[in-house]
């Protein structure tokens, strides 16, 4: 979750300068392929536009899975339903992520939804 919390601390930190969203980019270690385009980056900007009716859809996605855990925003498969939910794209977009960059990614949002600053 070290990650997470260093990028919303940066974004925080930006201050009037520079508008937080613009700091919610993961760059991945090792990039993807999703149609045919190489992935390198994640632009987890969205995060701030979400509203509680996403995640409630969110939610319903990972009950479907079978996945019934007392806290879903903290599994790996949270983290990737969101993030093709703010990067406008179908929920399989990060299947094919490499694993480190997929534990990352949901300290990446976990720390987002759990960080006070």
């Amino acid at each position: 979750m070290e990650e997470g919390l260093k990028l919303i601390k940066e974004a925080a930190e930006a201050g009037a300068s520079a508008k937080p969203k613009e700091e919610l980019i993961m760059k991945l270690h090792s990039p993807f392929h999703y149609a045919g385009e190489e992935i390198k980056e994640l632009n987890l900007t969205g995060l701030y536009d979400l509203k509680a009716k996403d995640l409630v859809q969110i939610d319903d996605m990972v009950r479907r899975t079978g996945d019934d855990g007392s806290a879903p925003e903290m599994s790996k498969r949270y983290a990737l339903l969101v993030t093709a939910k703010v990067m406008d794209k179908p929920f399989n977009f990060c299947y094919e992520m490499d694993a480190r960059d997929a534990v990352r990614l949901k300290n990446v949002v976990a720390g987002f939804f759990y960080t006070l600053e």
